[in-house]
């Protein structure tokens, strides 16, 4: 997503200086979302294969946590590539 974040933003800028792909993410997010789903979505498949509802509703908080964080991380990203586009 930052390289594509990059590109458009590139071919918008104008002779502008971008932001560069490395900078862009929310570095903090990303070490939040990889645990939440590395946690998710087996304990997701172990609750439903042994029955356990606790160890399915866990994962399910996980999942959307990790979902609804990831989600903003995207927005955040996507920020990059629109604001030369939408501040002319």
């Amino acid at each position: 997503m930052p390289l594509l974040a990059w590109y458009w933003a590139s071919a918008h800028a104008a002779g502008q200086p971008v932001l560069s792909p490395h900078v862009m993410p929310w570095r903090g997010g990303q070490k939040l979302v990889f645990p939440l789903w590395l946690f998710g979505v087996p304990a997701l498949a172990a609750g439903l294969a042994f029955d356990a509802l606790p160890l399915v509703r866990a994962a399910a908080c996980s999942l959307l946590v990790a979902t609804v964080v990831g989600s903003a991380q995207t927005v955040l990203i996507l920020r990059h590539a629109f604001s030369q586009e939408i501040f002319k």
